[in-house]
């Protein structure tokens, strides 16, 4: 059997991951694979998966044919006290060759299971006029068939509904038109809708959106059609004596469909919740881009339920129910997928990116993983992408933020205030440094520090009081890195600090209105001239400034989060980056071990 000192060696185990391994020995009393095993599942939590796959993780070592053969080993994790197989007492859970730690089996087996009574929830009788309103809700359009319609007249059949699409595909205008359908087939009945999004940008970057899309409803359309976004954990409720949240499976949430915008971002564990905490006759609508930045968290929900959403797969069932409803014909989309395939919808069609945008044309090699299409487009010299040395991020960020600058510097007071600090906070959404990583020199703290430095020196920026030494000044923009309820400011807003006439204070576009807090009441925030790619998700820049480290060795460095940077931009893409490390990274893409997919 293969010792303790040795498998240590095997693998970049953490503390915590050795840590664990030695509580499962003292409970296991058997031999060292065990622990090994345990160290190994808990490092796969860390890197995002739901479990270690244990044939997998042996077969790429031969050495272990020898020391340890495979057969052993799972023989010894089956007649381990530590390892069950279902949640039980035992910290471990072992299904075949999957090695979960109990609370992420216990996750996914609730998702799965979840999702599968959603899935076999009796469909919706549509009346008569729901074809009628659905062609009134989306008169003629540029693109047919019209997936919009498409995604709008399956949600509504379904209890499940899970639509996917990238930046500018109309997931925003699609759910807008889905839920005025829902109320008007109610009638009379006022339907309960809560809408939810995993950070407090993406809920007031939604909340703005549809504020806006309610305008374009047709008449008679939209009544009862909230606005008001609430990020995931305000949904459920913030518990007290050891409750993780107040709304659970014995306490749901009084609500009749829930909206969940940005759901790549939710995790496992938050998904887990959700469901839990979800009536059984409600609805769940999933939105998001499957092609983004899975969870920071371990999961990837979203991707693996769209996992074969581009070929549609539609029955003979779904496809005359698409027909009947739309007048359109999908019978090109038809196929022999699953039930949960009936229940998804892929908008393919940009209404950000043009067919001739070189935006897209990058976005689309990402997908591809095509090194040698975003060799050449990067290589065009079209204005909207550019790859350019590091040194022209300061001239190129002091030129973006032109405007920026002289807001944010100019002192307010009076009448006009909320007004200029709106205006300065749309200036700041003009231009983005967009950083890989946080840590190195090219991370977003040395980027964030330089960048404040050198505009300091230019005395384009105040110095920080000298008789007080502080990071606040006014022209600091400002990122919050944990929820505040009390201020009613979330994870991920951003703000703007100013000098007012009553002194410096940070002001915060929340639902609209201008929020203005006192920088020493505001616990934890970070400056905000560069920003992780992660952190970006749900925002959208004119310009995306986006900064790789020289070397592509970071396991960060994938196809997924190069996507998710680029379609950040509205307008122009300038890349910061050795072209080497671009063409490796569009060639690495994020794998997530989960059995979620297979298990519905």
């Amino acid at each position: 059997m293969i010792s303790r000192k040795r498998w240590q060696t095997l693998a970049d185990f953490r503390a915590v991951d050795l840590a664990l391994a030695d509580f499962v020995q003292s409970r296991a009393a058997g031999p060292d694979p065990v622990g090994l095993a345990a160290a190994l599942a808990s490092r796969a939590l860390g890197e995002g998966h739901a479990f270690v796959d244990l044939a997998h993780w042996h077969a790429a070592r031969p050495e272990m044919a020898v020391e340890l053969p495979l057969s052993d080993w799972l023989a010894a994790l089956q007649a381990s006290a530590a390892v069950g197989r279902t949640a039980g007492d035992q910290p471990l859970v072992l299904e075949d060759v999957r090695l979960y730690l109990a609370r992420q089996w216990l996750a996914e087996e609730t998702v799965a299971g979840r999702l599968r009574q959603l899935l076999q929830q009796p469909v919706t009788a549509l009346p008569e006029g729901a074809g009628g309103w659905l062609r009134q809700l989306f008169p003629a359009g540029v693109y047919t068939p019209d997936w919009q319609m498409a995604a709008c007249a399956l949600a509504a059949h379904h209890a499940l509904a899970i639509i996917t699409g990238g930046p500018g595909s109309g997931k925003t205008t699609t759910v807008i038109r889905l839920l005025a359908l829902l109320q008007k087939i109610a009638g009379a009945q006022r339907l309960r809708i809560r809408l939810a999004a995993p950070t407090g940008k993406a809920a007031a970057r939604l909340s703005e959106a549809i504020s806006k899309a309610l305008l374009t409803l047709p008449a008679g359309f939209a009544g009862n059609v909230p606005s008001t976004v609430l990020t995931l954990h305000r949904l459920l409720g913030s518990g007290t004596r050891g409750r993780r949240f107040v709304h659970t499976a014995d306490n749901p949430l009084h609500a009749d469909v829930v909206v969940v915008d940005e759901a790549s971002m939710v995790d496992l564990a938050m998904m887990q919740a959700l469901l839990q905490a979800l009536p059984l006759n409600a609805r769940l609508v999933l939105l998001g881009d499957r092609d983004q930045l899975a969870s920071v968290e371990a999961g990837s929900v979203l991707g693996e339920l769209c996992r074969d959403a581009a070929g549609a797969g539609y029955d003979e069932a779904t496809l005359a129910l698409l027909h009947k409803l739309t007048g359109q014909d999908f019978s090109a989309h038809g196929g022999s997928g699953d039930r949960l395939a009936q229940h998804t919808v892929m908008l393919r069609h940009s209404h950000r990116f043009g067919t001739d945008s070189v935006i897209g044309q990058l976005a689309a090699a990402i997908n591809r993983g095509d090194a040698a299409a975003l060799t050449r487009l990067c290589g065009q010299g079209d204005e909207a992408l550019q790859l350019s040395p590091y040194a022209a991020l300061l001239p190129a960020l002091s030129e973006g933020l032109a405007d920026y600058l002289r807001l944010a510097t100019t002192p307010v007071g009076g009448a006009g205030a909320d007004r200029h600090a709106q205006m300065a906070l749309q200036a700041l959404s003009r231009f983005q440094v967009l950083c890989a990583v946080r840590s190195g020199p090219h991370g977003v703290v040395t980027l964030n520090a330089q960048i404040v430095a050198a505009l300091q020196r230019q005395q384009v920026l105040p110095p920080a009081p000298q008789q007080q030494p502080s990071e606040w000044f006014a022209g600091r923009p400002v990122m919050l890195t944990r929820n505040d309820y009390g201020l009613e400011v979330m994870n991920g807003d951003v703000g703007v600090t100013l000098m007012t006439d009553k002194g410096l204070r940070v002001a915060f576009n929340v639902g609209g209105n201008v929020r203005w807090i006192l920088p020493g009441r505001i616990e934890s925030a970070e400056t905000a001239f560069a920003m992780t790619i992660h952190k970006s998700q749900g925002s959208e820049f004119d310009t995306a400034c986006i900064v790789l480290p020289e070397e592509a060795d970071s396991p960060l460095l994938t196809r997924e989060l190069l996507y998710t940077a680029v379609t950040r931009a509205k307008s122009r893409v300038l890349l910061l980056a050795r072209m080497q490390v671009l063409q490796q990274t569009v060639t690495r893409q994020v794998q997530r071990a989960s059995a979620l997919r297979d298990k519905l």
